[in-house]
């Protein structure tokens, strides 16, 4: 469960973390990643090679459908066994790692970083770090096309899905912010399709309509949202991130200047979680 950390990020709330060094004979994360990028690519080239024949690189035909394939499944097995590839050889690439030290520098080292991600933050700040080295775009159009290429996948329609939120984050043209905006909600509503119990995918899509602005309309769909997840939690044991569902559903009745209802989600979360200071505060509890 990745978007409950998620809240202060919409806010505008984004922790930094100290540069990682590295002793005398460790090898950084990049050198690693590239190091075994350059293995898969001449594993590659070696499997596109008819048997009994060699090729030469630039004797090549453009690639075949079944090329397209087998580059998509390459890829695939990657994303799914690269780190115990890594743990195999007593190696380690964490998000740690790779993005906060600013070492991203190429589409798959992000993608990587993203996958690895144990929580929200550290997917966005996998994103917030290929939006610093100016290759944001590449990577939602490498994920675009992973996401295309496993429709039944939730996995890669969230990842996809953080790509288009830095991407609405960062950008501050309201035309472009309305493009970027209808797609994160498309995505969502993809995840959801393939699994409607998601916490993330609809506490995403809920976070983002609450965003929009008045006239849209959208606040309404973004409180039905919130019921829905209200609903899915009171059959399910705690989650990260379950606290901000009845505290975000009580502020937003409240802007709706429906105050029953407001206190009403405020307090089943307070019953749920008494320690819980900004609900009690909303409640009228003080300290």
């Amino acid at each position: 469960m990745l978007a409950g950390a998620g809240a202060g990020y919409l806010a505008g709330s984004f922790a930094s973390e100290e540069p990682v060094s590295y002793g005398t004979g460790v090898e950084a994360p990049e050198i690693q990643i590239s190091r075994l990028r350059n293995e898969l690519d001449e594993l590659r080239d070696r499997m596109d090679e008819p048997r009994g024949a060699v090729i030469a690189p630039r004797e090549r035909s453009a690639s075949s459908p079944d090329q397209d394939a087998l580059k998509l499944a390459v890829d695939a097995w990657l994303d799914e066994n690269l780190e115990a590839l890594l743990a195999e050889r007593g190696e380690q690439v964490s998000v740690a790692d790779a993005s906060t030290t600013g070492k991203i520098t190429t589409p798959e080292e992000a993608i990587l970083a993203l996958q690895s991600a144990t929580d929200w933050d550290e997917q966005m700040a996998a994103m917030q770090a290929a939006l610093d080295a100016g290759i944001l775009d590449q990577v939602i159009e490498e994920l675009e096309r992973r996401a295309a290429a496993q429709p039944d996948s939730e996995a890669a329609q969230m990842e996809l899905a953080a790509g288009y939120m830095q991407k609405l984050f960062s950008t501050s043209n309201p035309i472009e912010t309305g493009n970027w905006a209808m797609k994160l909600d498309s995505t969502y509503d993809k995840a959801l399709a393939i699994n409607d119990q998601s916490w993330d995918a609809r506490f995403g899509k809920a976070m983002s309509l609450s965003n929009w602005p008045d006239f849209t309309g959208k606040k309404a769909e973004a409180i039905r949202q919130f019921e829905i997840l209200r609903e899915q939690q009171r059959s399910s044991a705690d989650g990260p991130g379950f606290d901000q569902t009845y505290l975000i559903l009580g502020n937003m009745y409240q802007q709706q200047g429906q105050l029953d209802k407001a206190r009403a989600a405020w307090q089943e979360g307070l019953d749920r979680f008494p320690d819980h200071a900004q609900l009690r505060e909303q409640l009228g509890g003080g300290n």
